[in-house]
């Protein structure tokens, strides 16, 4: 990962995001400006973590929290480096959407 070698983050992440809302079937975008740079949160389903960062929990509970979509903010407290990369190559609830807008945000 190209963001990794640039950034040398300790988890790198999507605050940016692309969701499908279900209830009204539209694309919503969120945190537009929260693009390649550093932040101070990224929701862990949606992040990738160095193995050399130092961390207290277990790596029971740290999987636990990454399937949860637990936020990355305790680790940031910690100390922890975070990188917002770009908003696409993730859909939320992308399964059901078109392919031309399927085609758009997973490049």
């Amino acid at each position: 990962m190209q963001a990794g070698v640039y950034s040398q983050a300790d988890i790198i992440g999507k605050k940016a995001s692309v969701v499908y809302d279900l209830t009204i079937g539209e694309i919503k975008e969120y945190c537009v400006k929260e693009e390649y740079m550093f932040v101070n949160d990224v929701k862990l389903d949606r992040a990738l973590m160095s193995t050399a960062i130092k961390i207290t929990s277990s790596i029971t509970d740290l999987l636990d929290e990454m399937e949860q979509g637990s936020p990355a903010v305790s680790y940031f407290q910690q100390g922890a480096k975070i990188f917002s990369a770009d908003k696409y190559n993730f859909i939320k609830n992308g399964s059901t959407i078109g392919s031309e807008l399927q085609a758009y945000y997973e490049l």
